[in-house]
């Protein structure tokens, strides 16, 4: 989840890109975690806001993500008032699922926004001609995008450097999915600032499964907690190109040649293993 684009190659430079690493697949594999880093989102994002009186006027642009339909729906609606209460967001634009609408309209009767304005919900038809993509679709875009971070496009070529890293001198933290009981919970999940931090992350060793892995490059260090290193933004991506078990090593292409021992890694399920970036 970011608050702007995040890829290597772009046209118009990014300054500072604001992101948070979530890790898996469905925003309800691990509820509290992700409901925490929209928080921790919102409340970045609307404090750039209050600084820049023309970017608050302009408002903003939030992009939820589809709902899906079954048992999962009613996560995925909480997410959505979750969404709109720590952004305040005082419009909701349903595109093309009467049900959808129909569901965020009794949500939303009446309510107001915590600056007082009133929310609305607008519903709008797909446009002519619109096809569902797949998911084989959808990882072939993702796969692109990957490459685009690390080599560039046919407009803009990048140089991303590899190196070889002992294991012992990373520091690499799994994503977890919550528990099948809390994720199954349709009632929705609240964080508690008592509970231990082994349902967000645990610490990983290095093994073979990394291979052929995209890992999140935190905003943090190694020496902070695991609480301070889930909630930190991203500032970067790397790419596991080859894990040496025997030499315990760990070839890694990054798109800087900067020391990632100084930085903890974040290794989550999503996006998926892809193939070698490098033959």
């Amino acid at each position: 989840m970011a608050a702007k684009p995040l890829v290597g190659a772009s046209a118009v430079p990014v300054k500072l890109p604001l992101a948070y690493y979530y890790g898996l697949p469905q925003s309800d594999d691990n509820p509290k975690l992700f409901k925490r880093l929209l928080s921790r989102l919102a409340v970045a994002a609307t404090s750039r806001l209050a600084e820049d009186i023309d970017v608050k006027s302009a408002g903003m642009l939030i992009d939820t993500g589809g709902v899906p339909v079954g048992a999962r729906v009613t996560a995925h609606y909480d997410f959505v008032a979750h969404i709109v209460s720590e952004f305040s967001v005082n419009v909701i634009v349903v595109l093309g699922s009467e049900r959808i609408n129909s569901e965020m309209q009794k949500r939303f009767a009446g309510q107001t926004t915590s600056v007082g304005e009133t929310i609305t919900v607008v519903g709008l038809d797909k446009s002519g001609g619109v096809m569902e993509r797949d998911e084989a679709f959808m990882q072939s875009v993702r796969e692109s995008a990957i490459r685009e971070y690390f080599f560039g496009d046919a407009k803009m070529t990048l140089s991303p450097f590899t190196q070889q890293v002992d294991f012992a001198a990373v520091s690499i933290w799994r994503i977890n999915e919550a528990p099948s009981t809390t994720s199954a919970d349709s009632g929705g999940i609240t964080y508690d600032e008592g509970e231990t931090h082994m349902d967000m992350l645990e610490k990983a060793e290095p093994s073979m499964v990394m291979q052929n892995c995209v890992l999140a490059v935190a905003y943090a260090s190694v020496h902070d907690t695991p609480d301070t290193i889930h909630d930190a933004n991203v500032m970067g991506f790397v790419y596991v190109a080859d894990v040496d078990e025997k030499r315990r090593r760990l070839r890694i292409l990054a798109p800087v040649s900067a020391r990632l021992g100084d930085r903890p890694l974040l290794w989550g399920s999503w996006p998926e293993h892809m193939v070698n970036l490098l033959i």
